[in-house]
């Protein structure tokens, strides 16, 4: 397990990373992923960067997800089957 400090920002993707749920944006513009990674959990944004965090907590980890999507205004987001890419 991954020694982290809880919402602790990642430097970049972990190919070790298992999504769970996963949303973008109708436009295809914003994608938000959340997921499993060596025992935490994770949340990444994909738009023109990326940024990732992880969190001890399932329930952080998804109100995360949830507040990134919501400080996207004005896009309507859609449910994927989570994916690595």
């Amino acid at each position: 397990m991954l020694a982290v400090e809880n919402g602790e920002r990642l430097d970049r993707p972990d190919p070790a990373r298992r999504p769970v749920r996963a949303w973008r944006t109708v436009n295809g513009e914003h994608l938000v992923t959340l997921g499993r990674l060596r025992g935490h959990w994770y949340v990444e944004h994909r738009a023109r960067s990326w940024r990732a965090h992880l969190f001890h907590d399932p329930r952080q980890a998804e109100v995360t997800a949830d507040l990134w999507r919501a400080t996207i205004p004005g896009h309507a987001w859609i449910e994927l089957e989570p994916t690595r890419e």
